[in-house]
């Protein structure tokens, strides 16, 4: 089975449509058979993604860190739960773990996640590539950024190669699809 790491916001603060695309997404990786790797915690967007793969007959597997046990903080309906000493162990697992990793909207922690997801594909850890999914242009910014940061001659021809994006949940799963089925 294709697993997909999701890297996302545990805030409940956000617009309820982040959290709507959220499940929308975790519906769609349920229904095409990608399992779902995640952070494990009830809260926001991680909450959303998880309750809709679980929807749709999807594999839920979460990395919590060892703080969170027995805080009630964890999702109630993973599959397996697997216990991380701290927020670098989870990343590290989560990255080994999955075929592909994927970038919803998140503030500092997600992409903590997504540069480090980035810069071991760029030093050889793993061939795995980041999606950005990119909802209401949340993600553009950055986008320029990078291709700032590129022209500027700062990045490797691996990091160019490093990162995707999908705006849409099908044309998410299509490029999970095409990651996998190139490996």
């Amino acid at each position: 089975m294709t697993t997909a790491a999701i890297f996302c916001s545990s805030s409940e603060k956000v617009d309820p449509a982040f959290l709507e695309e959220a499940r929308k997404i975790g519906r769609a990786l349920g229904e095409a058979g990608i399992g779902l790797v995640f952070g494990g915690t009830n809260f926001g967007m991680m909450r959303e993604v998880a309750s809709g793969a679980r929807d749709s007959g999807g594999k839920v597997t979460g990395y919590v860190p060892e703080l969170f046990r027995g805080s009630g903080r964890i999702y109630p309906n993973l599959d397996r739960t697997v216990f991380c000493r701290d927020l670098s162990d989870r990343k590290a697992g989560m990255i080994g773990e999955a075929d592909v990793l994927v970038a919803l909207p998140g503030g500092i922690g997600t992409l903590d996640e997504a540069f480090s997801a980035m810069a071991g594909h760029v030093l050889g850890y793993h061939r795995k590539k980041i999606i950005f999914y990119d909802f209401r242009g949340f993600w553009t910014p950055l986008i320029s950024f990078l291709k700032e940061v590129d022209r500027q001659g700062f990045v490797k021809q691996q990091g160019r190669e490093s990162w995707l994006v999908a705006d849409s949940p099908e044309g998410l799963v299509r490029l999970i699809a095409t990651e996998t089925a190139s490996k």
